[in-house]
Order: C-alpha cells, then sequence, then structure tokens
C-alpha cells in the first residue's frame, strides 16, 4: 500500500475529460470529493499553468479545502499554502514583463494574448493563432527571446493548449518542493498526476510519479504508476485504486 500524504493534480489534460478539451471530468470532481470527504488527512492540491485567480477558483469550486490544499499557479510561479502565497519568479518580473512587451509588438500576427494575461504576474500565455503551428511560433520567439538577450534566463514552453515564457529555473516542480518544504510532507509522500510534458518536472519533483493513460510518452518514461484510463477518468482511477482502499 502506498503511503500518500499529499495529491497534487495537473488541470488541462488531467483533470479535464480529455486532452482535446476544457470540460472538467465530472468522475475526477466525484473521486476527490470522496476522498477529501472520507480522508481528512491527505492534502490535496492542483499544478497548473492557468493564473492564481483561475487555479484558487477551480479548487474552491471543485471542493478542495483551501486551509490546506497547495495551489500552484502559473507553471510554478506563485505556491498558495495555508494563506500564506510564496512568488517564486518574482526577480524575472521585468524580464518577463519585457518579454511580453515583445511578442505583443512583433508577433501579433502569430499568436493572441490569453485572456488570463490580465491576472497574470509572472507567467505570460499565447495561443497560437489559425494558420501558424506552435512549432513555428515557439521557434519565433525563441529567436526574440535571443535577439534581446533573454534567452540565458527564459525559455518557451508549449502545454498543448497554449505557449508560456517562464524564467529557466521555475516550474511546477520548484513549486512542489518549496511545499514540501514548508508543509514537512516528505518528498516520498506527495503523489502528482499529469499528463504532458510541462508537467515533467511535476512528477520529477514527486515521490509517487503518475501519468494518465492518454499522457506523452515522454512523461511515461518517468512515471512508476501508468493509469489504464486517460485524463479525469485515470484521475478517478488512481483515487479509487490507489488511495480508497
Amino acid at each position: 500500500m502506498l503511503k500518500i500524504r499529499s495529491i497534487i493534480l495537473d488541470i488541462d489534460g488531467t483533470l479535464t475529460e480529455s486532452r482535446n478539451t476544457e470540460r472538467l471530468s465530472t468522475k475526477a470532481i466525484e473521486a476527490i470529493r470522496k476522498l477529501l470527504d472520507t480522508n481528512k488527512i491527505i492534502e490535496v492540491g492542483l499544478a497548473t499553468g492557468n493564473s492564481h485567480i483561475v487555479a484558487m477558483t477551480l479548487a474552491r469550486y471543485i471542493g478542495l479545502d483551501l486551509s490546506r490544499s497547495p495551489i500552484i499557479s502559473e507553471n510554478g510561479c506563485i505556491l498558495w499554502y495555508k494563506g500564506t502565497r510564496y512568488e517564486l519568479c518574482a526577480e524575472y518580473k521585468e524580464l518577463l514583463d519585457l518579454s511580453r512587451e515583445l511578442i505583443v509588438k512583433n508577433l501579433s500576427d502569430y499568436v493572441r494574448e490569453s485572456y488570463q494575461n490580465e491576472y497574470r504576474k509572472f507567467d505570460y500565455a499565447y495561443y497560437v493563432k489559425p494558420g501558424h503551428s506552435p512549432e513555428t511560433v515557439i521557434e519565433l520567439m525563441n529567436n526574440l527571446l535571443k535577439q534581446n538577450g533573454l534567452e540565458e534566463k527564459l525559455k518557451v514552453v508549449y502545454s498543448g493548449y497554449a505557449i508560456h515564457i517562464l524564467p529557466k529555473d521555475v516550474d511546477k516542480g520548484s513549486a512542489v518542493k518549496l511545499y514540501s518544504k514548508v508543509s514537512g510532507i516528505p518528498i516520498e509522500e506527495i503523489a502528482a498526476v499529469g499528463d504532458s510534458d510541462t508537467d515533467i518536472p511535476l512528477l520529477e519533483a514527486a515521490g509517487i510519479r503518475v501519468a494518465v493513460s492518454n499522457a506523452t510518452e515522454n512523461l511515461k518514461k518517468i512515471a512508476n504508476i501508468i493509469l489504464s484510463k486517460p485524463s479525469g477518468e485515470g484521475v478517478a482511477e488512481f483515487i479509487e485504486k490507489f488511495v480508497l482502499v
């Protein structure tokens, strides 16, 4: 039997019905609520590229206990835990703001800003416009960062939903490690569940690494549990098969 004191869940592609929709899986939510109703020790949290306000709102309506749920947003730039907000990307704020200005000015034909950028503090996100490929846009963004001397500090990341600009030394895993430190929960007792390459740092930072069945092959390679069901159904499977036993 696994010793689990915390479960951290990616949202897009993991808590959703599939990797091609933003519709939350009711099966996953039902399983999470069942766990929280029957177990007052395990902490269930989120790790997402969404803005902090969106992550907190989702957590509230999913039914997470915000008095003890770790909420990781902006791909690790922000950790909320027990009323304290930790900002892991603060030293890069000016560079990230500059990158946004450059992208809006030079690449507006290729991308549009996420509506959440208005509420983001560090990790800005962009959607690829029709007629262009993510690969082409990522190359353009990398070239733009290089031309402006930002490539040593910042990186371009594609989640499968949006393209993000982040500090090179911050990711979801950075926030998991900080959460372990401030909560006192050993890494070995933290489970992380994800679906995409952007979740690799998340899983690498956890002791129990879980991939849903439709996860990318790169993520499956580092997982020690690969579920038989996809996305939200996989989350429900993990909770029912490995936690509620």
